[in-house]
């Protein structure tokens, strides 16, 4: 529903069953958010404030809005397919069979047989792409057609470059910096935004499970580790999140990034 907080997954619904298909979003902050069909009636629901991210598709879960950033659109799901979905996205592309896939979601959407998963995948695909979720004898996942092949070289923006391998940047003629893994993933997450900002959120929902901070608000404390390394004016605090110092260059769909050989 357009307008109003519905949530799609209530957090005190979720089956203890689920394993960690679901441990990455309810580890981020949760608020609650009124809604009134009365105007004085309050949905006591916590909400995830944060949309979930992967592969070319941001799913607002508090209203089951779909966002495909490749086509710039955008199509409403009902709760149900916002819950199939929202546990697709957080595996991260890993197949997930029809039971794992019910025993992630929430209690108040869970359809009554797993055999109905198929039916709710079948209607997400109509409306975001067939493509966008792919079927194999393991189950489904989430997949990016517009995805590049995996880098293996180093990846650069102005004078900076980040070995991809051996995960530690270079500065110009510099000696090579040494991140830690979460650092090394926030920067890249700035280098492959070519000057863009990236807000907390959404850099927070981006990066790879494995690699993520268990709050939001930590991700504050990897940027302030790698200006620490970096240099201040390195990373410029601007449109409500940070971006690499140097000119803002949007990549266009389809345009590779700019990878240098080894």
């Amino acid at each position: 529903m357009v307008g109003r907080s519905v949530c799609c997954l209530p957090a005190e619904e979720v089956s203890p069953e689920a394993g960690t298909a679901l441990s990455a979003i309810f580890q981020c902050r949760q608020r609650r958010r009124p809604w009134t069909s009365t105007g004085c009636r309050p949905l006591s629901i916590p909400v995830l404030d944060v949309p979930l991210c992967y592969a070319g598709l941001e799913l607002q879960t508090s209203t089951g809005l779909v966002r495909l950033h490749a086509e710039s659109s955008a199509v409403m799901l009902s709760g149900q397919q916002a819950a199939v979905l929202a546990v697709l996205i957080t595996a991260g592309g890993t197949p997930l069979s029809r039971e794992a896939i019910r025993a992630a979601m929430s209690r108040g959407y869970r359809p009554p047989t797993a055999a109905q998963i198929g039916v709710v995948i079948a209607n997400i695909r109509r409306k975001i792409g067939a493509t966008r979720i792919l079927t194999g004898t393991d189950g489904w996942w989430v997949s990016d057609p517009t995805t590049p092949e995996p880098v293996h070289g180093v990846l650069s923006f102005g004078s900076l470059r980040l070995d991809v391998e051996h995960k530690y940047a270079l500065d110009g003629p510099a000696r090579p910096i040494r991140l830690g893994p979460q650092e090394f993933a926030v920067l890249r997450i700035l280098v492959e935004a070519r000057g863009v900002p990236r807000s907390r959120s959404r850099i927070w929902s981006t990066l790879p499970p494995h690699d993520r901070p268990a709050t939001i608000a930590a991700v504050g404390v990897v940027i302030h580790h790698l200006r620490e390394r970096l240099g201040r004016n390195r990373i410029i605090t601007a449109g409500g999140g940070w971006r690499l110092a140097g000119p803002a260059k949007p990549r266009c769909a389809g345009q590779p990034l700019d990878v240098l050989p080894l």
